[in-house]
């Protein structure tokens, strides 16, 4: 998207070329290009261009020029509308008028959607106030719930939040939810693809909040343009839908998410809480029964119910979703440790341990994690962890000894302990029994002799014996006590050196008198 046409045109008029223009202009070096030739088209040459031309006239001088020749379309008079629509003249009847008059014309007309999105989109440019006309399959609003709701974590019994995302229909009121472990743009984006497979069809417009994974840099004036995240930017030209984010502090520009997300809040989420559920899947499978028995009930002041009006008179009026659905994923090269593990993300993820000590490449798609080789082959597959420093298993990858693969040994930390002393090895052997696959211990056991032998023997046995008598088997854990010891074992001889410094010796005289 470009933001500003007339910084274009000066840049190119320095002599840029167009990648050094587009990485200038914050877009793509294709836009920036097409562009540069739509305004040469409009106005024969950059350099015919007024110099008191501002951007949002040359804007409206591509946008015309482009109109009128794409198809023989008749350009809306948008003064025009936004006057009649200011004495009360409904959107359906202007659109009708307009369509008649580019009939008598012989020219082509816009249908009803395309006509409201460029008669919103000239009078958001210029700052005019319009009130939003709910037309079915326009527009899309979408935002989180504020409130988080909450699943049980089965290792630990903690309540993990998940944030849920919400996309509503202003038309026919109908909305989709979702439970994410997060409110990143992998979620965001994931959230947007299920809800228009849920709704089987895709808006013309999207209204997001101001958040960071969807707006960059936000409107401070009425006369600025709103810079959108990059990847989101490019997931809506996927789709080919046009994003209107919000007003700052303009809760009105999306008052039906607004209300589904009360709605979420109020009326779903309590019943949820009161469920004992242990994964994200679970979550929201429950979550879509509940959602679906909701759209279903009739509204009170209206005819019909979310699911009905939807059904019959605004599904058909959305975009055909892509053949293909959209693809984002994060990816990054990892290694994998002795213990046949890669770390991700704040998290530990098992491979196949034949890979042990080589490069794999992880790649992180609607909640699962997929991991291939330097060959791009798969070679393992995990949901994504719920909670940091969580270790993901296939019990697979743990039934070989990982020694004969270059991984740690059984009787490799067993040996360090003991050459330690006999506390430290009971300490040892309590980690491992602590976990359903020994190898699982490996990571903590290395964190603690790392760390524990730049410290005499007898100090690294004293806080195994206390770590043993408080019941502490974690990393973070043993180093406090440690830390403890040597602060004990200092204090102790600073003691016994201010007592020595007590006696102090007396050199005797002749007569055998001590002085």
């Amino acid at each position: 998207m470009i933001k500003d046409y007339r910084q274009l045109m000066l840049l190119s008029k320095k002599g840029l070329s167009i990648r050094q223009i587009a990485r200038m202009a914050g877009c793509k070096w294709e836009t920036a290009r097409d562009a540069l030739e739509r305004m040469r088209e409009a106005y024969g040459s950059l350099d015919a261009i007024p110099p008191e031309a501002t951007s949002d006239d040359i804007r409206d001088m591509v946008r015309t020029r482009h109109e009128t020749q794409d198809g023989g379309y008749l350009p809306v008079d948008c003064d025009e509308i936004l006057e009649k629509r200011r004495h009360g003249t409904s959107m359906d009847k202007l659109w009708a008028g307009y369509a008649k008059g580019a009939e008598k014309l012989g020219k082509n007309a816009y249908r009803r959607s395309r006509f409201c999105e460029i008669v919103a989109d000239y009078a958001s440019r210029k700052g005019i106030a319009v009130s939003i006309e709910k037309v079915p399959g326009i527009r899309c609003e979408v935002d989180w719930v504020g409130d988080k709701a909450h699943i049980t974590d089965v290792d630990t019994g903690e309540l993990l939040p998940i944030h849920i995302f919400v996309m509503a229909l202003p038309y026919s009121s109908y909305f989709y939810c979702e439970g994410f472990f997060d409110e990143r743009m992998g979620s965001w984006l994931t959230g947007h693809k299920h809800g228009f497979e849920f709704f089987g069809g895709v808006p013309v417009v999207l209204v997001p909040d101001n958040c960071k994974t969807a707006v960059t840099e936000g409107r401070r004036r009425f006369y600025e343009e709103v810079v959108l995240n990059r990847k989101y930017s490019d997931f809506a030209d996927y789709y080919g839908i046009a994003v209107r984010p919000a007003r700052i502090r303009h809760p009105k520009d999306k008052s039906v998410c607004e209300r589904s997300v009360r709605i979420i809040e109020d009326d779903i989420m309590p019943e949820m809480e009161e469920l004992d559920i242990y994964s994200l899947d679970e979550f929201n499978s429950i979550l879509r029964k509940k959602l679906i028995r909701r759209l279903a009930r009739p509204f009170s002041k209206r005819y019909g119910s979310r699911t009905s009006i939807f059904e019959e008179e605004e599904k058909k009026t959305l975009l055909p979703l892509p053949v293909a659905g959209y693809h984002s994923y994060t990816e990054r090269e990892a290694a994998v440790g002795r213990d046949g593990y890669i770390q991700y993300s704040c998290a530990f993820y098992s491979v196949p341990p034949q890979y042990i000590k080589k490069k794999v490449i992880a790649r992180s798609y609607e909640g699962r994690l997929y991991i291939y080789d330097d060959h791009r082959m798969l070679i393992a597959e995990h949901p994504i962890a719920s909670r940091k420093w969580q270790r993901v298993t296939d019990p697979e990858h743990q039934r070989y000894d990982l020694a004969l693969y270059g991984g740690y040994s059984k009787m490799e930390f067993d040996n360090a302990a003991r050459s330690i002393g006999s506390g430290m090895y009971e300490w040892v052997q309590q980690v491992k029994g602590r976990w359903e696959c020994e190898a699982d211990s490996y990571r903590t056991l290395l964190g603690v002799f790392s760390w524990i032998k730049r410290f005499p023997a007898d100090i690294a046995e004293a806080a195994a014996q206390q770590a043993l008598n408080s019941g502490i088997f974690s990393v973070r854990g043993f180093k406090a006590i440690v830390s403890r010891c040597i602060a004990e074992s200092e204090k102790t001889r600073q003691e016994k050196q201010n007592i020595n410094s007590i006696y102090i010796a007396h050199k005797e005289d002749d007569n055998g008198y001590e002085g």
